[in-house]
């Protein structure tokens, strides 16, 4: 461009003019501030984020001096134009300097480039090139030099505000990986320009950042366990000052189902049906039925009646199948038992189908061999039907094959409700939104993910029936006086459960409306 005959540098080819400039390193600082204030206040970040800031601010006006080595501008400095090729050569690796900056090509090759470095580099280009300090003054007076240190200095004292205050776990353990990293690599994750500034190099950066991340938590998982440890039993303890009558009284009903069929069980023994088919059936369905009331116990006192009334499904299924059982002959307990081949042949199949993509090792052939032997002589014995999930339940008239066939053919089908409710706890569906620990206001209100002190009633309730049902069916096996006598013990503990679980689940609804 040309005014009064004489050549001007053409400052509409720089990327900023003075105020844009200031206005756009305002923009980049404030992005700085924003993401210091997602961690504690770090020294090291606090240092670390400025001197990038310092940086960009000499990598960008290093990088327009180059960008208006224009014939013009050259011209006028009374350098020939090629001396602009030889400048560049001359100063590849400042270059390099500033793009590492304004670009970020290898975090792990960012340099600081400060007023020391920039001052550095206009010694050099006195020494080599003297004339185009000309060009360095004036673009020095295009930005305002000397408004640069003060803003500079402004900026160092604000950025020393930034930072959280208030300590949660996550920013605690954040803060210590982002400066163990800064400390090891002096690195953080920026991006290629001001306005991506926060994605930068993200996918490099998270392998390594994870690894860091991961050893914070292991560091730190003592002292977040114990914390976490400490709300929990304030909470369980809570809790059992409500319950603690219907819990201590499953808790006993678990034990006196322990005791009364252990007693019963050498006695019957003794009587010589120690290899009874029925009765060894009944004996393992009740060992599964008392573990599986202890988890819904332990589950019950720590507050998720959720995951309780799911453990409840498999003692309700033990207790329509041992019912069954106990109504029929041997042959029947015979097909329950011996159904365990078909399903674990079913899932060999499964298994082989899919065990190179688990990395595991497949079933030898001999292993499948004898398990599809031992299938086909089953289905042969009891007839190929026997080869399906229910093949075991015999092929009675009126009887439908199936759990819920089962369930009605001896008349606990009146449990249904709770069981379906149960399943939508076990499985997928969205019905298993439905928490048990709210109550009917605040369902679909609340994503419940923790523990409850309501709700506990029917699960409490019903696991204590489900055991009773199946220890009956072991007492009443040969029974006597004593074993009689054991299970009217049993019926008066499932009334009292009842009883108070209803009078405790009715006591907090109460409370909640005062």
């Amino acid at each position: 461009m040309e005014e009064n005959g004489k050549i001007l540098i053409d400052f509409n080819k720089l990327s900023i003019m003075t105020e844009k400039f200031y206005a756009e390193l305002d923009e980049l600082f404030s992005q700085f501030v924003e993401m210091l204030n997602e961690y504690d206040k770090s020294e090291i970040l606090q240092n670390y984020f400025f001197e990038l800031f310092e940086s960009f601010f000499y990598a960008t006006f290093i990088d327009n001096f180059f960008s208006n080595l224009t014939p013009e501008n050259l011209e006028e400095y009374g350098l020939s134009i090629d001396m602009r090729e030889n400048i560049k050569n001359k100063y590849e690796d400042v270059q390099k300097d500033v793009d590492s900056i304004i670009h970020v090509k290898d975090e792990k090759k960012v340099k600081k480039i400060d007023v020391e470095y920039y001052n550095n580099f206009k010694a050099r280009l006195q020494s080599d090139f003297p004339k185009i300090l000309n060009l360095i003054a004036q673009l020095e007076k295009e930005i305002d030099i000397n408004r640069s240190k003060k803003y500079l200095k402004e900026k160092k004292e604000e950025i020393k505000k930034s930072g959280r205050t208030d300590r949660d776990l996550h920013s605690k353990i954040m803060t210590a990986i982002i400066a163990a990293n800064i400390k090891k690599n002096n690195t953080f994750s920026f991006g290629k320009d001001m306005n991506k500034l926060k994605n930068g190099l993200a996918n490099k950066l998270i392998p390594g950042l994870a690894q860091i991340y991961f050893k914070s938590f292991k560091d730190l998982s003592k002292e977040m366990l114990t914390e976490q440890k400490g709300y929990r039993e304030e909470f369980e303890s809570i809790l059992y000052k409500d319950w603690e009558e219907p819990l201590d009284l499953l808790e006993c009903l678990i034990r006196v189902s322990l005791d009364s069929v252990d007693n019963h069980r050498k006695k019957v023994t003794q009587k010589g049906f120690r290899e009874d088919i029925k009765f060894n059936t009944l004996i393992r369905i009740h060992a599964r039925a008392l573990q599986i009331s202890n988890e819904a116990l332990t589950l019950l006192k720590a507050g998720y009646p959720n995951g309780a009334n799911a453990r409840w499904r498999s003692l309700h299924e033990l207790a329509v199948i041992s019912i069954f059982l106990s109504d029929n002959d041997n042959i029947v307990s015979q097909r329950y038992l011996e159904h365990e081949s078909i399903m674990r042949y079913k899932e060999a199949l499964i298994y082989q189908e899919q065990c190179e993509k688990l990395g595991y090792a497949p079933h030898k052939k001999e292993t499948l061999d004898k398990l599809k032997e031992r299938k086909d002589y089953l289905c042969n014995k009891y007839g190929s039907d026997y080869y399906g999930d229910n093949g075991w339940i015999p092929n009675f008239k009126g009887l439908d094959r199936s759990f819920r066939g089962l369930e009605g053919y001896i008349g606990l089908d009146r449990l249904r409700p709770f069981y379906k409710l149960s399943s939508a706890h076990v499985h997928g569906s969205s019905r298993g939104f439905h928490s048990m620990g709210l109550m009917d206001d605040s369902q679909n209100k609340i994503l419940h993910i923790g523990a409850s002190n309501y709700g506990l009633a029917d699960p409490l309730q019903n696991t204590a029936i489900s055991l009773m049902h199946v220890t009956n069916c072991l007492l009443s096996f040969k029974p006597d006086f004593e074993s009689l006598t054991q299970m009217k013990v049993i019926h008066y503990f499932i009334k009292e459960i009842g009883k108070k679980a209803v009078e405790v689940q009715k006591g907090i609804e109460k409370r909640s409306k005062e």
